[in-house]
């Protein structure tokens, strides 16, 4: 009797129509199992591709009656799916859907979707189909941007013929396509807004939203954060305020999911702007410019905020702050303009003539168009009457307080001390200041330029106070800084007490330790003392990290008659084991040669001395090992017992 098994092997040796008629027999036994069906459809499948691919129909109804009459498990995905495909291939336009596939393969994607095209119209329910186009559309234009000269129109109109298409939404395709329309808004040749709304963004995987790291480990922005920062972009100056509102929800999931991409901030103060809702675009405003502070395109921002939002004076005090952190006329003449009629309209005439005046004679220089607004203040009877200073400066600076109270008052006030300053090696004349500020867990270091903030020339050890805070719980950014009274220099660290575990005369340099982890070098020219091993020393430290992690640097240093506790140094009285110049006792303490050598210590003999805690390398553990011998007190214990 023929089996499934038997059917099997004969359409693998290719032998179809013999495995056929042996099919139609396992289909007419009234106990035919699921496998004798499962066999059937497959010789099906195989039957009407191979008819479809020959442009024989003879067969192709028969074939397409009996297929679409057996039953398939949907368990069985595979099977499932070749047998609608099959199934098309039936209908009128099978043949031209497969010449559509066998187009594709050969990498002719032109051809194939004007083959799509033409039974669009016939298959519009049929997702397999509208899949196989979209993947077609979607490799098609990729063959056009590789093209010398990119055709966006044509790409654009690909992309809107794809979204008229039944696909599967969300998918890999959906993304890829969009992946497309990211890379057409990258040369602001698409309004990723509307293409979003068009695209509809619910359709985002999780995997949109996660980084790309290249070959080369570097992480490039996720999908989801491009697309979103592009809509972002166009949602600042659109007039579609629906389209606007329906996408905010998803921009403030971004900011939430996005914490470094401080742009995202920016477009919401300036659709927030936009929307006229001045309370949250001045939030949002001043959240971005306290990250770009030095920048004055971020203060002017916040200024067009509140100049928008009837705030006079606080406009023109960001606008004169970021005169402050940028004069250079290339970039400052629409700012110029704006200050200038704000201070025509409260009759600071003097002021806004330098404004005026400094407008017009960069524009004239560069052989540039005199703005219209300019070239009318210059013809005013006011202009022609009042005085003009040398310079805007000192007017900006007693009006920066207004700005910088915007930004910071909410912040409060941090005890901190200043430190040294040094200069880069790779940046000639950029010289950098360290500020400790003062925190819960012992000041930390903080590195910023010495033009910064105009810190305010002192001692090191000088007492500040500063306002800023943590990014991201990482960095800590500096917003101002001021001097503040002080009695005692470095005030703002603890005095930590430490023992003198090594001295090194040939590098003139003391080695301490406070605890473990916790130890530093100090050099004999910053010591207003001579020290010997297991002198009590006290310290101020600051902490740093490095790329070889955390380091301790003593500010101060005074000898001490305290010491740290007994985890840290301990007295003892054992026997020495010697082996190779080298000591040992029961209890762990190491004796390095040249304390050996220096006190004659012989095999099993007794000393009394102090042991410090030390790091072992090799061993990446921490041990005990002998600074100090008494030599008095190791002669009397060996006296007693010899006695």
């Amino acid at each position: 009797m023929t089996t499934s098994r038997e059917v099997f092997a004969r359409r693998k040796l290719g032998e179809l129509d013999e495995a056929y008629q042996m099919a139609l027999q396992l289909m007419k036994e009234p106990d035919k199992s699921e496998w004798d069906i499962k066999a059937f459809g497959w010789c099906l499948i195989d039957l009407i591709k191979r008819d479809v691919k020959a442009g024989g129909s003879e067969n192709l109804k028969a074939y397409c009656q009996q297929l679409e009459s057996i039953e398939v498990s949907t368990d069985d995905e595979i099977l499932s799916k070749q047998r609608m495909y099959s199934l098309t291939l039936c209908s009128a336009d099978g043949q031209f859907i497969s010449k559509a596939r066998f187009l594709s393969k050969q990498g002719e994607y032109k051809q194939a979707i004007e083959i799509y095209r033409k039974v669009a119209s016939s298959e519009t329910d049929n997702t397999d189909y509208h899949t196989s186009y979209g993947w077609d559309i979607y490799k098609y234009i990729k063959q056009l941007f590789s093209a010398e000269h990119k055709n966006i129109l044509r790409i654009k109109k690909l992309l809107h013929e794809y979204l008229s298409l039944n696909t599967e939404r969300p998918s890999q395709l959906h993304s890829s396509l969009l992946f497309i329309a990211s890379r057409i808004a990258n040369e602001n040749e698409l309004d990723m807004l509307a293409f979003l709304k068009l695209w509809d963004i619910s359709n985002l995987r999780q995997e949109d939203y996660e980084k790309h790291v290249a070959e080369d480990g570097k992480e490039y922005d996720s999908l989801a954060e491009k697309v979103i920062r592009q809509a972002s972009k166009s949602a600042e100056k659109s007039a579609d305020v629906l389209s606007v509102n329906e996408f905010l929800p998803y921009l403030d999931e971004a900011i939430k999911r996005f914490i470094d991409d401080i742009w995202l901030i920016k477009s919401k103060a300036k659709i927030m702007l936009s929307l006229k809702r001045y309370e949250e675009a001045t939030r949002y405003a001043i959240e971005f410019t306290r990250t770009k502070n030095m920048e004055f395109w971020s203060w002017e921002m916040l200024g067009d905020i509140r100049l928008a939002s009837n705030h006079v004076t606080e406009a023109v005090a960001c606008y004169c702050k970021a005169l402050l952190c940028n004069g250079d006329d290339k970039f400052t003449g629409k700012l110029r303009v704006k200050l200038a009629e704000l201070l025509v309209e409260l009759t600071d005439f003097t002021h806004a003539k330098y404004e005026i005046n400094r407008v017009y004679e960069h524009k004239n220089k560069e052989g540039h168009k005199i703005p219209d607004k300019i070239a009318e203040f210059r013809s005013t009877a006011w202009f022609a009457s009042s005085g003009m200073p040398e310079s805007n400066n000192d007017f900006y600076k007693r009006n920066v307080h207004i700005a910088e109270s915007l930004l910071f008052d909410s912040l409060p006030w941090i005890e901190a001390s200043i430190g040294d300053s040094f200069s880069l090696k790779n940046k000639p004349g950029k010289t950098m200041r360290k500020i400790y500020v003062k925190s819960d867990m012992g000041p930390f270091e903080v590195v910023i330029p010495e033009d910064k903030h105009n810190i305010p020339k002192l001692e090191k050890g000088a007492g500040l106070r500063v306002k800023g805070e943590f990014e991201n719980d990482e960095r800590f950014n500096i917003y101002q800084v001021e001097k503040r009274a002080f009695e005692l220099k470095w005030d703002i660290f603890p005095e930590r007490i430490g023992v003198v575990d090594q001295v090194n005369y040939k590098k003139k340099v003391i080695h301490f330790i406070v605890q473990a982890g916790v130890d530093g070098v100090i050099h004999f020219d910053e010591l207003n003392d001579e020290y010997r091993e297991d002198d009590g020393i006290s310290l101020k430290l600051a902490r740093s990290k490095t790329k070889q992690g955390v380091r301790y640097r003593a500010l101060t240093a005074m000898k001490s008659d305290l010491f740290p506790d007994s985890s840290v140094r301990k007295e003892f009285l054992e026997s020495v084991r010697v082996d190779k110049g080298m000591g040992f006792t029961e209890n762990d303490i190491f004796f390095p040669p040249p304390l050996i050598s220096k006190f004659n210590i012989s095999n099993d003999e007794t000393v009394s001395g102090v042991a410090v805690i030390s790091y072992n390398q090799k061993r990446d553990s921490w041990g005990w090992r002998a600074v100090s011998i008494d030599k008095k007190e190791m002669m009397e214990t060996n006296n007693v017992i010899t006695d």
